[in-house]
């Protein structure tokens, strides 16, 4: 790669990212080497990855659902056996029991591919897991 990993990664956001219809927008904050990319959705209308560059890696962290308020226990245990297919974005638990998908690329092996390849992992994770997740932990929304 002759250029930095950081202007690599701003150019790909801004340019690959912003063309493409299922992309709802990309928001760049380069004084914190963050990007945010927000993804238009069907079964989680908005889904959000955050995407910052750190000295070894690019992480990237998604909030998938909020503290379930009903069967937590099943909530979590249904996410953690999906860890275990898992690759590219796992399930973890953030500071206030809200579930975040996350995950780190080594800084050589960012490039394209692998960039994308996580955009759509992170994608259809939501989209293939979210509405059981939210009917497992919010079961009285549902039966309304």
């Amino acid at each position: 790669m002759s250029c930095s990993i950081e202007d690599f990664l701003s150019r790909y956001f801004a340019m690959s990212l912003a063309e493409a219809e299922w992309v709802a927008s990309v928001e760049p904050v380069p004084e914190e080497k963050r990007w945010l990319v927000r993804l238009v959705g069907e079964e989680k209308d908005r889904i959000t990855i955050w995407f910052t560059l750190r000295d070894r890696h690019l992480f990237h962290e998604t909030g998938f659902m909020p503290h379930p308020v009903e069967n937590a226990i099943a909530v979590y245990e249904y996410l953690l056996r999906l860890n275990h297919k898992q690759v590219g974005a796992y399930f973890s638990l953030g500071q206030d029991g809200g579930v975040f998908l996350v995950g780190a690329i080594a800084r050589e092996d960012i490039n394209e591919a692998v960039v994308d390849r996580v955009i759509g992992t992170v994608y259809e994770t939501v989209e293939n897991h979210f509405r059981v997740a939210m009917r497992l932990g919010f079961p009285a929304v549902f039966r309304k």
